[in-house]
Order: C-alpha cells, then sequence, then structure tokens
C-alpha cells in the first residue's frame, strides 16, 4: 500500500471515490487536469488551496486509488487565541477495498503531517464515533437542539426588524452580519474565524433561486442583533423550517428572530435549530407543554489534538498551581509522555515534558521532582488517552462524565484534580467540511 498526497491530475478521481462510496451521482466529462485547474480558478478555490490536501492510498502500483480523505485548514478562536485547526472531510473508500486498512494508513500519514506543519486542532463530522475514536478523535462540542410549534411562539412585540438578504443588498449587509458571528467567535473554543469564503452564504444570497432564507435582526436604532438562515423540509407529512445558521447577540436578537420564525404559521409547523449548550431559551418561549418545545443534546462532531503542549500552554487554568497529565497517543510520538504543568493567575508559566522514553527507563509512573513556581510538589499524575484529553481540553466539559467511561482510566481523584485546575470553557462549531 502507498500513502501520499494527490496530484492535481488525480483530483477528479478522489470525486469519483467519493461519488461511489456515498451513492450519489457524479458526471463530468472533463479531463482530469482541467477540470482542477477549472476548480482553482475562482477566487475562493485559490484561497482554500493553500491549505488543502488531499491524502489517498494506493495499491502497490502507485495508480489503483482505494480511498481518500480531504484536509482544509480553519483558523480558529481557542481561548481568545487564533489556532490552526484541521477539518478532516470526504473520508471515503470503494467498497472493494474497505477493511483492508486504507483509510487507517492515510490517518497515520496525515496526523505526522499535521503536527509538523503546526496544527493544534483537528475536527470532523463522523459516520461512526467508534471509528474515530480508534484514530484520537473524542467527542466535540455538544449542543441545543429545538423544535418550537410555530403556533405557540409567543409575539413579542419587538421593535426592530428583520431585512432578507438578496442579490442587490447582500453585500450591504456582510457588515452586520459578520458584526453579530464575532460576538460567537469570540465566546466560543471551536468557532471559525471567517473569511470571505465562509461569509458565501451572505455575498451569494439568493433566496428566490436556492430557497435558503437569509434574515437579518436590527433593534429600532439600527444596532444588528442576530441573523437566521433557513430552508424548508418536509416532516411527517408537514413542511418544517430547518435552520442552517441562526446567531443571537442578546435577548432581543433571539426574540426578534423567533417573531420572525412565528410569521411562518400558516405554511409550517415548527422551526428547528441549533445553538450552544450553554443557551437555554425556555424561559422566552412561555408555552412549554404538549409539544410547544422539544429540546434533543447532540454532539456535532468530534475533535481531536494534534500537538499536546500547545494546547497546555493555550489553556485556562483555575489561579496559581500544578498538574501532571501523562497521555497516551498511538498515532503521533510526540504527544507521549508526561506533561507537568505549572500555572499562575488563570496562565501556563511553565511545561515539562517527559518523553515517553525516559519514562520507561526509570519505570517511573509519577514526576515528583519538579516544583512550580508556588513551591508545591506534584505528587500525582493523571492518565489520560489523547482521545479523552481532546474533548476535555478543546470544550473543558465538566470532568464529572469521565466517571461513566468504560476504560475506567480516570479515578475519583483525577476528576477531582482536573475539575480544581482548568477553566470550563463553552465551545460551538458552525462550518461544516
Amino acid at each position: 500500500m502507498i500513502v501520499r498526497k494527490i496530484t492535481p491530475e488525480e483530483f477528479k478521481r478522489t470525486e469519483e471515490i467519493f461519488s461511489i462510496a456515498f451513492c450519489y451521482p457524479y458526471d463530468c466529462d472533463k479531463e482530469p487536469l482541467e477540470l482542477y485547474k477549472e476548480k482553482m480558478a475562482n477566487p475562493e478555490a485559490r484561497e482554500v488551496a493553500k491549505t488543502f490536501h488531499k491524502y489517498v492510498a494506493f495499491e502497490d502500483d502507485d495508480k489503483t486509488m482505494m480511498c481518500s480523505m480531504a484536509v482544509i485548514h480553519y483558523p480558529i478562536n481557542f481561548n481568545q487565541k487564533e489556532v490552526v485547526m484541521a477539518g478532516i472531510g470526504d473520508v471515503s473508500s470503494i467498497p472493494a477495498y474497505r477493511r483492508r486498512g486504507g483509510i487507517r494508513a492515510c490517518f497515520t500519514h496525515m496526523l505526522a503531517d499535521l503536527y509538523k506543519t503546526g496544527v493544534t486542532f483537528s475536527y470532523l463530522y463522523p459516520f461512526s464515533t467508534c471509528f474515530y475514536n480508534k484514530f484520537g478523535y473524542g467527542m466535540g462540542v455538544k449542543a441545543n437542539v429545538y423544535e418550537l410549534d410555530l403556533s405557540r411562539i409567543p409575539r413579542y412585540a419587538t421593535t426592530g426588524r428583520c431585512i432578507l438578504a438578496e442579490p442587490h443588498n447582500a453585500h450591504a449587509l456582510l457588515k452586520d452580519v459578520s458584526s453579530v458571528y464575532e460576538v460567537w467567535q469570540q465566546k466560543y473554543n471551536g468557532m471559525v474565524i471567517n473569511g470571505p469564503l465562509e461569509y458565501q452564504f451572505v455575498t451569494k444570497a439568493n433566496p428566490c433561486k436556492t430557497q435558503e432564507f437569509l434574515y437579518l435582526y436590527r433593534s429600532a436604532d439600527g444596532s444588528p442583533k442576530g441573523y437566521i438562515s433557513f430552508h424548508k423540509e418536509q416532516q411527517d407529512g408537514d413542511q418544517i423550517l430547518v435552520c442552517t445558521q441562526i446567531v443571537f447577540t442578546d435577548a432581543e436578537g433571539l426574540t426578534g428572530l423567533l417573531e420572525l420564525a412565528a410569521s411562518y404559521t400558516a405554511n409550517y409547523r415548527s422551526i428547528r435549530f441549533t445553538i450552544p449548550e450553554d443557551i437555554e431559551i425556555e424561559m422566552a418561549l412561555g408555552e412549554l407543554a404538549f409539544g410547544a418545545c422539544k429540546l434533543e443534546h447532540s454532539y456535532t462532531g468530534m475533535v481531536r489534538v494534534i500537538n499536546v503542549e500547545e494546547a497546555l500552554w493555550l489553556s485556562s487554568y483555575c489561579g496559581d498551581g500544578n498538574i501532571a497529565l501523562r497521555i497516551t497517543d498511538p498515532y503521533i510520538e510526540a504527544n507521549n509522555g508526561i506533561f507537568s504543568v505549572s500555572y499562575q493567575d488563570g496562565k501556563a508559566v511553565e511545561i515539562v515534558h517527559t518523553p515517553l522514553e525516559s519514562i520507561e527507563k526509570t519505570n517511573a509512573t509519577n514526576i515528583t521532582e519538579l516544583t512550580d513556581n508556588t513551591n508545591e510538589t506534584i505528587t500525582h499524575t493523571i492518565n489520560m488517552y489523547i482521545d479523552r484529553f481532546s474533548e476535555f481540553i478543546f470544550q473543558n466539559r465538566s470532568a464529572a462524565h469521565f466517571l461513566y467511561c468504560q476504560e475506567k482510566s480516570l479515578t475519583e481523584e483525577d476528576i477531582t484534580i482536573l475539575e480544581k485546575s482548568f477553566v470550563r470553557k463553552p465551545a460551538f462549531l458552525m462550518e461544516h467540511f
């Protein structure tokens, strides 16, 4: 088996593999290089091309392509700092070549490359969480998914108004939409720092053609407070509104958008949307009985730390103290070992990495020599596999849920130390790749 990045001439074949793997029509009679050049001819494609790669696994002839996957780098917010996240998509295998280790080989090759190129996190949307767990990905963003009966949304008597984005005004609305988005971008770990490509849903808004409707809500003084993008779908014989995006800066932004949704009552049953886990809107609804409001909790994607030490430097801590984590990562050797962190005023001030080979030579289980700036000795080491570390550090989710892990790798003492050491940070991610 041969694993490598594709050449431009091989781009078309990766598109065909995706079509074969997921049974969707793909018909293109253009020559491979012509197709690739055409796709790279527009500004958006050239922007992506700087950080876009496709990894493929071949038979030993280096010609018979068995599977492929795409990697696109995105700048994201992590604790108010811009870091690089690699979004993984288009993971596909020709059925006849499945279960031969092709995707595993691609991930092995790709993860090593990501570490070398300065990527901090990776994110993907799985067909199976168990499958990607094998490659070190843990559960990512946890979100609230609401479905509201349109006929029972209250009249809020908001004084602002909603504006539909259309070709004649879309570019003029971009500044307001981006200012609303940036509120969440700064608040939530994982939010992509949008560029022109990500804002195409605004600049290319054409509701009559696409039947995707983008509305901006402005308050009475003209301040942008929220936006919503939705389309219709059929569900159980009824039409419902399904949001692709909904973002709001405060309660008025939310109620202004909900009042807009309620205006569709005559033709639609309900509206469904996904928002961050830390936003609970029940108190804004009034009526909750008999299906007026349905709420589900959903994991949207999986996350992996690519560089453990960098993630620890970027994390937020509780006051002053120290903590030692022994990380096990089967795919990135540099992440293995004990990371002893000293922190002051909520920030890491010293990280000592004791590699795996040094631990094995001394047969040590704890690091007891290091003292931090508070002159406290680290006497307890917490053992974490890379998938559990990833999901904890990305969102700083409550460590208590680790009590129910099947592998039982963390003790109650471990969980207490984690909770006292790290500040919990909300996370959300809206970009799909």
